[in-house]
């Protein structure tokens, strides 16, 4: 049908097909995918207001920050800290579904006697003493990841719990996505008051450990460029969340931070945040990004629903 229209090439012709087909579909960019769009709930029908994680662009940012090209590297670099949290509830034999945001990947070596603290590893050295194996065939890991993940206490909140734990890495899509799990091994530091829990996962693979801390400085790069572009100007109330609700695929929600909420702890200033971004259940635990905080190193774990017309957060040290 191409050669009908003259000497015009056919590529020509392919491209504006293409353009016409994408048009009249649905755009690639926004909303939720099908299996969100599917999931029922009362809270946010349809999830209208969640938009993929993967393709992301900054144009479903509302104005003016859709027309500021550093807001894409910087979601996309939140999102690639962002897992879904799977908590085992043994005594009901249900799962509890959360969001959380990894804030800290080191690689750490031991010996055989001081091995890999993980289930399996422990479980090697122990059979390695009782029979009294030689060297060369223990099998426990010398050399680990110790990777740190921040959520919301009220989805874990306990060392119990976190040995039920299991956090998915790159769940980006449904189609196209290899996610990587890591098991809990053990809290770190968690406030009940400030609904608050972070808590350690273990990696024998290196190369991911590595390239996690490379995510973690390159998040902190493009923040801080924002943050010092944003700093004075009346524009710094957005609001966005990526989280896995209902512990589907990532999203991305946008919105406005409503409020921030001063919590003095003894000698310590913590603040908690009132927004209006949307989420759902398997939100809980999810980074909320704000673009006048000066650090990311902590951003405040997403808390639930304050009222009927906002959300709020867990308390983080400002």
């Amino acid at each position: 049908m191409w050669g009908m229209f003259g000497g015009l090439p056919t590529k020509f012709f392919k491209k504006v097909y293409e353009f016409v087909r994408i048009t009249n579909s649905e755009d690639p960019f926004k909303g939720p995918d099908e299996r969100l769009r599917n999931e029922p709930c009362e809270k946010n029908p349809r999830h209208k207001r969640f938009h993929r994680f993967k393709p992301f662009r900054h144009i479903i940012l509302p104005h003016p920050y859709n027309h500021d090209n550093q807001f894409g590297p910087l979601i996309k670099g939140i999102g690639y800290l962002v897992v879904k949290v799977h908590v085992r509830i043994p005594e009901t034999h249900k799962i509890s579904l959360g969001s959380g945001k990894i804030v800290f990947s080191r690689v750490k070596s031991g010996t055989l006697s001081r091995c890999c603290p993980c289930e399996t590893c422990q479980h090697e050295k122990e059979k390695s003493v009782k029979g009294n194996l030689k060297r060369e065939d223990q099998k426990q890991k010398t050399q680990w990841g110790e990777i740190h993940v921040v959520t919301a206490y009220h989805v874990v909140g306990s060392n119990k719990d976190v040995k039920k734990t299991t956090c998915l890495l790159n769940y980006d899509d449904e189609a196209h996505s290899k996610p990587i799990e890591l098991d809990g091994l053990k809290i770190n530091r968690w406030s009940k008051d400030r609904d608050m829990c972070e808590f350690i996962c273990i990696s024998h693979d290196m190369d991911l450990v590595k390239g996690l801390r490379k995510k973690i400085y390159f998040l902190k790069g493009r923040h801080e460029k924002v943050y010092r572009d944003y700093r004075y100007s009346a524009e710094r109330n957005l609001c966005v969340i990526v989280s896995h609700p209902h512990g589907c695929a990532k999203h991305v929600t946008c919105g406005e931070l409503l409020n921030t909420v001063p919590v003095q702890r003894g000698e310590f200033n913590f603040t908690t945040l009132c927004y209006n971004t949307h989420t759902c259940g398997g939100s809980s635990g999810a980074p909320v990004y704000r673009v006048n905080k000066r650090s990311v190193w902590y951003l405040h774990p997403h808390r639930g629903e304050k009222d009927g017309a906002s959300n709020w957060s867990g308390s983080v040290y400002e």
